[in-house]
């Protein structure tokens, strides 16, 4: 379904007023109070209903005479619908026509339509605003996954609420820790009782006893009740007396002052309406005169203008022509102000886009030609991709250096020797084993020549020894050789990465000077380069704006030019025209009211002096009838002795008193029975009336104390019967005992089986959501990862708990997230949730001022977001931030 038109008859503000819609996305812009709320509530009243009278301030009834109500043109399945609601029972009047075939269709078709959607469901899901973006914020997890159920299974809110009334339900019956539920004070109960059989205290002479008290206290209440009864019938009767004392204080009053009326002579009702038909034939009679004397001047003043015809006689050629004319420059001016109407918007469309524009030297920017354009458009993405494919490189390059580093490293460690020295002990102990040797031969050896072998021979070992040692830390060859092969070859491949980058600069720097100049060639010295191309259609259109402001001057130029012309032309009658060269439409308007003068003018002096005449005759006989009328009311005035017509109202009026008087008395005395007023009789003053009733009002509270406080004392004797019996025998106690446990179990039962209903809704919605849920998250990432421009990448619903992902892979609960970002999950979650039902559901998507927290960046991701889900479905925007409305064609811009 989407709107395409809507008709307002009355609502609110809003009368007689009509709206067409984009079938994709329709902005509204408004400031506050412009109406942009009330446009909405109207929308949702027409398709699901007037709040009644209970809702008051939400009927938006119409100021004015409007009629309630008004049209909406739907589309369904391609068919155009025209839905008309007017005020009515349950939620208006519903007419539905088809505007194809003109037939008229079952209002009910209206909630198949809608079907499974209400107005509730339709806020939750179609519609949303600021406060709406807020309630990420307040959401527990628990809150969380529960609306999550809901967004995933459409027209569960109901189940959700049903679950709520089960578990208050099961909450009222049994909580673990609570005390004051019905099925825990059983509980409690059933154990006193168990404590009670255990103790079955025996009391019974003291309740005897008890007994025999309250039966006597009982008697002495009905005593004191009795005469309770006869003082308030006393009271009763002195309170009927003095209600009645004033209308019988003023019956006495009006007698006393009907005694003292003279006997003036009375005025007859057939004088009295004598008088006032004189009256009225005198009124008509003044009114006559009045109207001849009117017409006498008016007439008077026709002749006065009979010059005209004279005037008109000596140039009628002249005003022939001029009058021939007249409606073909009447013409010219209706064109010349309509020109200037439409001249006026130009210039203000031009001047806005000139102050947008222009720079601080005066100066503005020009339009792009049209080759300029593609060029441009071209150089901007190839400076875009250079850049990433430069960056690319650039890491790539430095990682390969980290490399170098790595293995230059490892060669030094290579080349250097690792020796290992003999200990000092190694060494002291060879020493001196080849000094013994040495001592040995000198002293024992009897042969020279044998112990210098010998001593040879250990000092060579000795020194073979010390060498083999050494050797044994000396690095390995072919390790160096491979690490020094690699190095080459990373070298390499760092000088091939440095001309890549060399190169890339390079066609950087060229496609900056190509920018730079086409900067510098169309004054854009002052704008970034993402405004460029946005700006295009602006200039263009501010190009096309000088052209028709200076065709449009010229046109009302030679408008004025041929008018100024023609009124030149009736300069010979200017002493009777008096045109106004400054005021082109009154001269002409001058001009068609002489013409229209002159046209009755011939006739009417023909009859003029006949009419003067006959109202000379007409006068003559009314002066003569208003005296004939003068002395008729002078002849009555005089029979009751007055002077005026005023006296004679007064004591008309004031007798008209005097028998409303006496027939008030006649009320009075027919409302006050003759008993009533024989018994008032009795009294001198309502004071002593007055005695009599406090007295019996004291009487009646003394009683009733006296049997407040037996009663007390009954209250008190049954308490003392009612804890005697609560203990009762044992036998009694047994099966009050076994009643309770029979509560116990229904109250367990029924406890029971609500907590497995709730249990077996709640996997009901799980299986539910289950089908649309991952489809909805997945639509989700995609337009939070638009919404934050590619920093969080990821939702996540996870065990009730609702989680984001960054773009470097760290979560965030929503409670963590900043107040914009929380927002823009939110618009991501609705959007999707619309998404995904679309099929099934297609209804538009009304936002109303959804987005005045976001800064500008955020404003233009949703805005873009809100195009590119239009294309599927409708979308309603209203806003009072005109900053993003360059984001939406001019055609899908209504302005409150």
């Amino acid at each position: 379904m989407k709107i395409t038109k809507v008709t307002i008859y009355g609502f609110g503000k809003w009368h007689d007023k009509t709206f067409d819609f984009s079938q994709t996305n329709q902005v509204i812009f408004g400031l506050n109070e412009a109406g942009k709320s009330t446009l909405t509530t109207f929308m949702l009243s027409m398709l699901f209903g007037f709040a009644t009278a209970k809702k008051k301030y939400q009927q938006y009834l119409p100021k004015d005479a409007s009629t309630y109500g008004g049209e909406l043109e739907l589309l369904v399945d391609g068919v155009s619908y025209r839905l008309t609601r007017t005020q009515g029972k349950s939620g208006g009047k519903v007419t539905i026509i088809n505007n194809q075939s003109g037939a008229r269709v079952a209002s009910s078709q209206l909630q198949e339509w809608l079907k499974p959607v209400d107005e509730n469901l339709y806020n939750q899901v179609f519609s949303f605003n600021q406060q709406a973006l807020n309630q990420v914020f307040d959401l527990t997890n628990e809150d969380l996954n529960e609306y999550l159920t809901t967004m995933g299974a459409v027209g569960s809110q109901e189940w959700l609420e049903l679950i709520k009334q089960i578990q208050k339900d099961a909450d009222q019956v049994y909580k673990p820790a609570g005390r004051v539920t019905e099925l825990n004070k059983e509980i409690a109960a059933y154990n006193n009782l168990v404590d009670k059989i255990d103790r079955a205290k025996q009391k019974f002479p003291e309740y005897v006893t008890t007994q025999k008290k309250l039966d006597q206290n009982n008697e002495e209440v009905k005593k004191l009740q009795a005469a309770q009864q006869k003082v308030a019938t006393d009271k009763q009767r002195y309170e009927q007396l003095k209600q009645n004392w004033p209308i019988y204080a003023q019956s006495k009053t009006l007698a006393n002052e009907l005694e003292k009326v003279d006997g003036n002579e009375m005025i007859s009702g057939d004088n009295y309406q004598t008088m006032q038909n004189l009256l009225g034939k005198q009124k008509v009679n003044d009114e006559r005169l009045k109207s001849i004397n009117h017409s006498a001047t008016s007439e008077q003043e026709n002749l006065a203008a009979l010059n005209l015809i004279n005037f008109y006689e000596d140039n009628q050629d002249a005003f022939d022509t001029l009058f021939v004319r007249l409606p073909e420059n009447q013409q010219r001016l209706d064109k010349t102000l309509l020109e200037q109407t439409n001249l006026d918007q130009l210039l203000a469309e031009q001047e806005r886009l000139t102050i947008q524009y222009q720079n601080s030297q005066g100066t503005m920017p020009t339009a792009f030609s049209t080759d300029d354009l593609k060029k441009i458009v071209e150089l901007v993405k190839l400076e875009e991709n250079y850049k990433v494919t430069l960056q690319k490189v650039e890491q790539k390059q430095f990682a390969k250096k980290q490399d170098v580093l790595e293995l230059n490293q490892k060669i030094n460690q290579e080349n250097q020797p690792k020796k290992n020295k003999w200990s000092i002990q190694q060494m002291m102990i060879m020493g001196t084993i080849d000094v013994a040797i040495v001592l040995g031969i000198l002293i024992f050896n009897p042969s020279k020549l044998i112990g210098w072998l010998g001593t040879v021979i250990a000092i060579v070992y000795t020194i073979y020894a010390f060498k083999q040692h050494n050797l044994k830390g000396n690095p390995s060859s072919s390790q160096l050789t491979q690490a020094q092969t690699e190095l080459q070859t990373i070298s390499a491949e760092i000088n091939v990465e440095q001309l890549k980058i060399d190169e890339l600069t390079e066609q950087l720097r060229q496609v900056a000077d190509e920018l730079s100049d086409y900067q510098a060639q169309y004054g854009l010295t002052n704008f970034p380069k993402n405004q460029w191309i946005p700006m295009q259609n602006d200039l263009n259109r501010l190009d096309s704006l000088m052209s028709q402001v200076n065709q449009k001057s010229i046109e009302i130029d030679n408008l004025l030019n041929l008018i100024n012309i023609y009124l030149n032309q009736a300069n010979f009658a200017d002493s009777f025209l008096a045109l106004n060269k400054n005021n082109l439409a009154d001269s002409l308007i001058r001009i068609r009211d002489f013409n229209d003068k002159l046209k009755p003018l011939i006739t009417e002096s023909q009859s003029i002096k006949n009419k003067m005449s006959y109202l000379d005759e007409q006068k003559k006989y009314e002066n003569k009838t208003h005296d004939d009328i003068s002395n008729q009311i002078n002849e009555l005035l005089a029979q009751y002795q007055l002077t005026d017509v005023n006296q004679f109202e007064k004591n008309y009026d004031s007798q008209k008193q005097l028998i409303q008087d006496k027939s008030k008395l006649d009320t009075i005395n027919a409302q006050l029975p003759p008993e009533v007023r024989a018994v008032l009789d009795t009294y001198e003053s309502e004071e002593i009336l007055n005695e009599h009733l406090v007295e019996s009002t004291e009487q009646a509270a003394q009683i009733q104390n006296d049997i407040l406080d037996l009663n007390q004392t009954i209250i008190d004797q049954k308490t003392t019967l009612q804890t005697l019996k609560a203990e009762g025998n044992y036998t009694e106690l047994r099966q009050d005992l076994a009643e309770k446990v029979t509560v116990l179990s229904e109250l367990a039962d029924k406890w029971l089986t609500q907590k497995l209903t709730i249990n077996w809704i709640n996997a009901a919605l799980q299986d539910s959501s289950g089908v649309r849920m991952p489809q909805m998250i997945k639509l989700a990432n995609h337009y939070f990862e638009l919404l934050t421009l590619g920093r969080f990448k990821q939702i996540n619903n996870s065990m009730g708990l609702l989680t984001v992902v960054s773009s470097d892979m760290v979560s965030f609960e929503v409670g963590e997230l900043s107040q914009g970002t929380a927002e823009q999950l939110y618009i991501a979650l609705r959007f999707a949730l619309v998404m995904t039902i679309n099929e099934s559901i297609e209804l538009p998507l009304i936002i109303d001022d959804g987005f005045v927290n976001f800064d500008e960046n955020r404003k233009n991701a949703v805005l873009r977001l809100i195009r590119e889900i239009s294309e599927t479905v409708q979308i309603i925007y209203l806003t009072a931030d005109n900053s993003g409305l360059a984001e939406f064609d001019n055609d899908k811009i209504i302005k409150l």
